[in-house]
């Protein structure tokens, strides 16, 4: 007798969020290993001098003053919690998630062109000549572009600047509160690094002052800020996966369960 068939994903629908499983996994190990690679740094100038001692060679002065510079550089990184390589993580981990779910509506929309003909998108406004000029690969991530544009993602905060996108192609949905606020916090975080380098704005320091921040003060992004926000853009992730694998009739109530009492 033939196994009852189950229903699945196809590849195609899957494919950017698992991308950006792939890539966040990546950048944790980047981070990860850039962190460990820094701090062997700091015991260079003393096995230089080890080796110098033992074998009766002359210290290269300039090299071991380079090493000597390098681990105090080390040093202060460590105590203050390795803010620059987590703060470029937090940039990147950010425009990761962005891509995601702009490939994830621009796919969805290119498999499903019948979404363009119902609002939002069918209400959308463009200049004729731009969408004639594009290449064909191009063409759908174009209309994300003009989705965004029209219902002002780009200036929305936290969780809201993707949902308003999956929304365009009914693929939003329930969030939990603690992870719209971590969301929020991560979107915060990330706009200051973006816009003001290491330096904590006025809008920061207001928008979330359970960060103890001041105005003027260097913004360092620990360890445990990276991880917080690569976590909860994982478990949103996860709800994704839930609502386009469930848009196939496969049953991902326990998924998706999982992840909102998890930010219950």
């Amino acid at each position: 007798m033939d196994k009852p068939h189950k229903p699945k994903a196809p590849e195609w629908a899957l494919f950017p969020l698992k991308e950006f499983v792939n890539q966040s996994e990546h950048l944790a190990t980047v981070v990860r290993l850039s962190v460990q690679g820094m701090s062997m740094a700091k015991a260079l100038p003393k096995a230089m001098e080890a080796l110098s001692h033992a074998d009766r060679e002359e210290l290269d002065t300039s090299l071991h003053q380079k090493a000597v510079r390098d681990a105090e550089f080390v040093e202060k990184e460590r105590s203050e919690g390795f803010p620059v390589v987590h703060g470029q993580a937090v940039l990147s981990l950010w425009s990761l998630l962005e891509l995601a779910v702009k490939d994830l509506v621009a796919v969805w929309i290119r498999k499903n062109p019948d979404l363009l003909l119902k609002p939002p998108i069918s209400n959308l406004k463009m200049k004729i000549g731009d969408y004639l000029t594009i290449d064909e690969d191009e063409k759908y991530l174009f209309f994300v572009d003009i989705i965004e544009r029209d219902i002002g993602a780009g200036i929305k905060h936290g969780i809201n600047r993707f949902e308003s996108l999956t929304n365009a192609i009914d693929l939003s949905g329930l969030t939990p509160r603690i992870m719209n606020d971590s969301f929020y916090e991560f979107c915060q975080v990330r706009n200051a690094l973006a816009h003001q380098g290491n330096r904590v704005d006025r809008k920061l320091v207001d928008n979330c002052p359970w960060l103890n921040l001041e105005v003027g003060a260097e913004l360092r992004v620990s360890c445990e800020m990276f991880q917080k926000y690569q976590k909860v853009s994982l478990s949103y992730a996860i709800l994704l996966i839930c609502r386009t694998a469930e848009k196939f009739g496969v049953d991902m109530k326990s998924e998706a369960q999982s992840i909102l009492e998890a930010y219950a």
